[in-house]
């Protein structure tokens, strides 16, 4: 039995492919399928297959060379001499290396760990719902502490 989870550690060439597999105690072989299509196209060994055993195991792989800003799909696939058990699809969208805020103002991104970070300050004034951003208050507050 194969289930796809959600992906972590999503940069803009990379990610973090997960799911859980039950080999009913036969040597099963785990591997990753992805792509930008549901085709997928590659494949990559999960880091724990073989898995053998009567429960769940978790199992991941992690990819690179992968294109900023763009969906991927995915699917954990179990291979026993009982056959071949594939998960459901799941999508992820690597980060892009720019991205723009609601005034239209572009910014450069880099990945830390996990986490996309911008390369430099926020310049909008404005909320998305067009509110404007209140900066004396909150400077005339932070000066006043």
């Amino acid at each position: 039995a194969a289930v796809t989870t959600a992906p972590n550690s999503v940069t803009t060439i990379g990610a973090s492919l997960r799911g859980t597999v039950n080999a009913y105690n036969y040597s099963t072989t785990v591997t990753f399928e992805y792509g930008m299509t549901l085709a997928y196209g590659s494949t990559k060994n999960a880091d724990q297959s073989p898995v053998t055993g009567n429960t769940s195991t978790t199992v991941s792989a992690y990819i690179t060379g992968l294109t900023p800003g763009t969906t991927y799909h995915f699917r954990v696939c179990a291979v026993s001499p009982q056959g071949t058990s594939y998960g459901d699809d799941q999508v992820f969208v690597t980060v892009p290396t720019t991205i723009e805020d609601v005034e239209g103002n572009s910014y450069n991104t880099i990945t830390v760990g996990e986490q996309a970070w911008l390369k430099e300050n926020l310049r909008t004034k404005h909320y998305r719902n067009g509110e404007e951003i209140a900066t004396k208050a909150i400077h005339q507050s932070i000066s006043s502490e």
